[in-house]
């Protein structure tokens, strides 16, 4: 009776110390990934943190491209106009030769 308590006892304490070094096991692992997961956000906060500069400048950017757009095609319209009087004055004093 001794021996099968002693035996049990053993077997008891071998499949807990295999349940403990599974646990442990898993420990680690979650460890390491709460580890990784630090990493990523600090990564994404020091990138997020400078976004909202970044959009601020693009909007400046686009603003600006788009003035001077607008700057542009109102030049072209002008030398449209420019060219198109031009045209119309040499028909003009094509006709008025003949």
């Amino acid at each position: 009776m001794v021996n099968f308590v002693v035996f049990l006892n053993i077997l008891l304490s071998l499949g807990l110390f295999y349940l403990a070094k599974k646990i442990w096991n898993i420990k680690q692992t979650l460890a390491k990934i709460a580890d990784r997961f630090n990493n990523y956000e600090q990564a994404t906060y020091i990138v997020l943190q400078t976004a909202p500069n970044y959009i601020y400048l693009s909007q400046e950017k686009i603003k600006n491209l788009h003035e001077n757009q607008q700057k542009l095609t109102k030049q072209i319209q002008q030398l449209r106009q420019i060219f198109n009087l031009i045209v119309l004055g040499r028909k003009i004093w094509q006709r008025s030769l003949f």
